[in-house]
Parts: structure tokens; C-alpha cells; sequence
């Protein structure tokens, strides 16, 4: 007969409620350290003498130190968005996997993500004092998005992301080349 101390046993019990609840650690490591790196340069606004007047990203006006602080923090925005992504389609497979219908899934996410969609025109605006559409919207949009894409197979989403990349690479080359090469009227000749 095999005797269990109570150390044993709470040890047993224990077990299957930590795998059952079982985060990933990294990405809860990554969502902190971007949070780090925002406040970093939320806290850079306030405590840097020329914040508001001069562009920390225009080389001619700032320090080296400055410009690295301001567009490491533009890496923030992309990786929540990222981060929010991922933990959608952690969180949409366990739940197909436990049984839940689809239809469920899809009203929580469409409710998931207009709630956070409108954090930014409602919350965030009254904050600011300026009508604000920015990162959470973004966030919010896409998770509502997602209710009708993730029935689309691999090669479909795998096509639309690599269209969707490109585009918007284009676009931002047309601009980035129409506003280079355009001429300022003040500029000498």
C-alpha cells in the first residue's frame, strides 16, 4: 500500500488546474517589454525640454540617443497588433478544441472586438480632448475581421496577407517618392 503525504497530494491536485490554465510566458514577456518601451517614450515626451516644439525623428534637430528612444517605440504599435492576433487564435483553438460552436466563437470575437474598436473614438477621445482613431481601433477592426476569415483555408489568408503587404508597400513607396522628389516652393533653385 503506497502511503501520500499531504505535500503529495496538494501537489497532485494542483497539477491539472496549472496545465488546464497554462499561459505561454513569452508572449506575456513580449507584450511587457513593449509596454516598457512605450512608456519609455510616453515618459520621453514629458521629461524632454523640446518634446512638443522639435520632431525627435528629424536627425538635424536631435540627438542620437533622442531619435533611438522615439523609433524603437515604433516598433509598439505593430507588435500589440501582432501580440493581439496571436493570442485571438490561441484562444479561437482551445475553444474549437473544447467543442464550442462557431457561431459562439464568432459573436465573442465580433463583441471582443467592437468593445476594443471603440475604446479609441470614445475613452481615449474624452482623454485626449481630440477625436482619436488610432491603435485600438486598428486592434479592433482586425479581431472583428477575423470572425469571418478564419474560415478561409491556408493558402487563401496566406494569399490576401501577402496581397495586403504588398499594396501597402506600393502605397507607401508612392508616397515616400511623390513627397522626396516633390519641390518645395521656398527652395532655391
Amino acid at each position: 500500500m503506497t502511503t501520500m503525504t499531504i505535500s503529495e497530494a496538494t501537489v497532485e491536485i494542483a497539477r491539472p488546474a496549472a496545465i488546464a490554465t497554462r499561459r505561454l510566458e513569452s508572449i506575456d514577456l513580449l507584450r511587457g517589454l513593449v509596454m516598457v518601451i512605450m512608456a519609455l517614450d510616453h515618459v520621453r515626451d514629458y521629461f524632454h525640454a523640446n518634446a512638443f516644439v522639435a520632431d525627435p525623428t528629424d536627425l538635424s534637430q536631435t540627438s542620437t540617443l533622442l531619435f533611438l528612444t522615439r523609433w524603437i517605440t515604433h516598433l509598439c504599435a505593430p507588435t500589440f497588433v501582432f501580440l493581439a492576433g496571436t493570442a485571438l487564435a490561441l484562444s479561437v483553438e482551445r475553444r474549437v478544441a473544447k467543442g464550442v460552436a462557431a457561431w459562439s466563437i464568432d459573436k465573442d470575437v465580433l463583441i471582443r472586438g467592437g468593445i476594443i474598436a471603440l475604446m479609441d473614438p470614445t475613452i481615449i477621445s474624452l482623454g485626449s480632448g481630440r477625436l482619436t482613431f488610432q491603435v485600438l481601433l486598428a486592434i479592433g477592426l482586425a479581431m472583428m475581421c477575423m470572425a469571418p476569415l478564419r474560415r478561409l483555408p491556408t493558402w487563401a489568408l496566406l494569399s490576401l496577407g501577402i496581397g495586403w503587404f504588398a499594396f501597402g508597400e506600393i502605397v507607401t513607396l508612392q508616397h515616400t517618392r511623390d513627397s522626396v522628389f516633390r519641390r518645395k516652393p521656398n527652395q532655391a533653385d
